[in-house]
């Protein structure tokens, strides 16, 4: 699968240990209470974690208005695809059965751009319906309909959101490079992967 022809890649630096973050950079746009964002990402062929139970924060989102705080990250929790949406104290976690070593085909990266897809919908008010969801390689791999975002909604937004955050003890023995690519923000509707291209029809 390839990524690229934009011209504007993102190369993010990880090192080893826990929490270590190479440094990223910050999407802003309008706010909205609804976003779907694709993305592609690279680990390079050998990038090693110490643990199964690894952490790859791969976007980071902010809000419109900190005082309810309904932020959250998304990458790979405890070995899998997933996050952690937290809002005035109370935590969810949420994990999809596409792990890093499915994803990968083994314990480490297989050097190939992957496609990600995140769905998020703010709850109304004090209600549980936010929505959360997610596609791997364009296959959906997680969908939920009951996430608390915020714990008093009303007219939060999202705003802004880091791209390569912090990682949780990688082992490559040194600092190594994740790379993203394409990045698409969507209002309407699913982005999907980016499709083939020079195809012949015969």
């Amino acid at each position: 699968m390839a990524a690229g022809g934009g011209g504007k890649g993102f190369r993010h630096a990880v090192g080893d240990g826990a929490s270590n973050n190479g440094g990223g950079i910050i999407l802003s746009w309008t706010p909205v209470a609804e976003l779907w964002m694709r993305f592609y990402v690279r680990y390079p062929v050998g990038f090693a974690f110490d643990s199964a139970d690894l952490y790859s924060k791969l976007v980071y989102f902010n809000q419109e208005n900190p005082t309810n705080n309904p932020h959250f990250y998304w990458g790979y929790h405890g070995g899998a695809t997933g996050g952690y949406a937290q809002n005035d104290g109370v935590a969810q976690t949420a994990s999809s059965p596409y792990t890093w070593n499915g994803i990968m085909g083994g314990t480490t990266g297989d050097g190939l751009w992957h496609s990600y897809e995140i769905h998020v919908k703010m709850n109304t008010g004090t209600n549980d319906n936010g929505v959360w969801e997610w596609w791997i390689d364009g296959n959906l791999a997680y969908s939920v309909s009951n996430i608390k975002f915020s714990n008093n909604a009303a007219g939060i937004t999202w705003h802004a959101c880091a791209i390569g955050e912090n990682f949780h003890n990688p082992a490559n023995g040194g600092v190594v490079f994740v790379d993203f690519d394409d990045i698409a923000i969507s209002t309407t509707g699913y982005i999907g992967p980016i499709g083939p291209k020079n195809l012949r029809v015969q």
